[in-house]
């Protein structure tokens, strides 16, 4: 099993002592113990040994209250760190945690057993967040350099939280001035549409939607929108990847405006006019057959 490398900054040879003997009765097998006097041995013990997990005095001899934890999260900003304080800096304790602390502890009010589990559930956590971070890292790099067209939408205020550098291209504005947009100024719907749309693909009852977007030359293309909920930086999203379908829907109603032409001229043709299969049967016929056989068109698909 691989160990536990702490790392205890205490300038206190008598606190020195008794957090080795906690750690020790926490487990001998489970940790390793290196410790240092001062900020600046510890920083410098940190780069030249794989640390897992820093328990800091905040008061040393040469760095005081929190900015001790500052000095420690701008230089390790991968490693978790536990401070440790005196009764009366419990309020640091707490200010600490919003500073990079993972957890604190208050000198003599801590037993081995809370020890260990302070310590895991910190190494822990930091892994969690690191994960998350390197998670949120890699999603931005495929959201920014992807070559569809991509948006984020905040899924509370109808608005472009971001954009990629090819929606930009896309829709005409830069990055930051999309970022400044309520969804509404590009999405044709009506705001209360947008919001029931919105709504339908959070709770995935619907993720595809045919819409009409405004370019900002004002040109309108129909567009294919595929959106995912997700959440970003503890928000609620909407990742919208944005298909420009304009030629498609151009052409398609093309072919259903030459087939209205062809049947509006097959219809009027005086002659009776069948379309059969290969086989002889019947598949469609005109107008015409239908009004002097008295016959319903149903009644004569199939016949040979």
């Amino acid at each position: 099993m691989k160990q536990t490398v702490i790392l205890l900054i205490e300038d206190n040879p008598i606190d020195t002592k008794l957090m080795r003997l906690l750690l020790e009765a926490c487990g001998k097998l489970r940790f390793k113990v290196v410790t240092a006097g001062t900020l600046a041995a510890g920083i410098h013990t940190a780069m030249s040994v794989s640390i897992d997990l820093v328990l800091l005095d905040l008061n040393l001899p040469d760095s005081a209250g929190l900015d001790t934890l500052r000095h420690m999260v701008n230089s390790f900003p991968n490693i978790a760190i536990v401070v440790i304080t005196g009764v009366e800096e419990e309020q640091q304790g707490l200010e600490a945690l919003h500073l990079g602390a993972q957890d604190y502890l208050i000198k003599g009010q801590f037993s081995e057993r809370e020890l260990k589990r302070v310590m895991q559930f910190a190494i822990e956590r930091k892994r969690m967040k690191d994960d998350l971070r390197e998670s949120e890292r890699r999603f931005r790099a495929y959201f920014q350099e992807n070559k569809s067209v991509m948006l984020l939408v905040d899924r509370k205020a109808l608005r472009i939280a971001d954009a990629n550098s090819a929606a930009a291209q896309y829709y005409g504005y830069s990055v930051d001035q999309l970022k400044q947009m309520k969804i509404s100024e590009i999405n044709q719907m009506t705001p209360e549409e947008i919001a029931e749309k919105v709504q339908s693909a959070a709770i995935r009852t619907e993720n595809v939607f045919h819409v009409s977007h405004r370019l900002s030359s004002g040109e309108i293309r129909q567009v294919e929108v595929y959106s995912t909920p997700l959440e970003v930086d503890r928000q609620e999203m909407l990742l919208s990847i944005v298909h420009d379908v304009s030629e498609r829907v151009r052409l398609e109603e093309s072919v259903r405006e030459s087939e209205a032409n062809f049947l509006c001229f097959f219809n009027s043709i005086d002659d009776f006019l069948f379309v059969l299969d290969a086989g002889g049967h019947i598949l469609h016929v005109n107008q015409t057959v239908l009004d002097r056989l008295e016959y319903k068109e149903a009644e004569l698909l199939g016949r040979s």
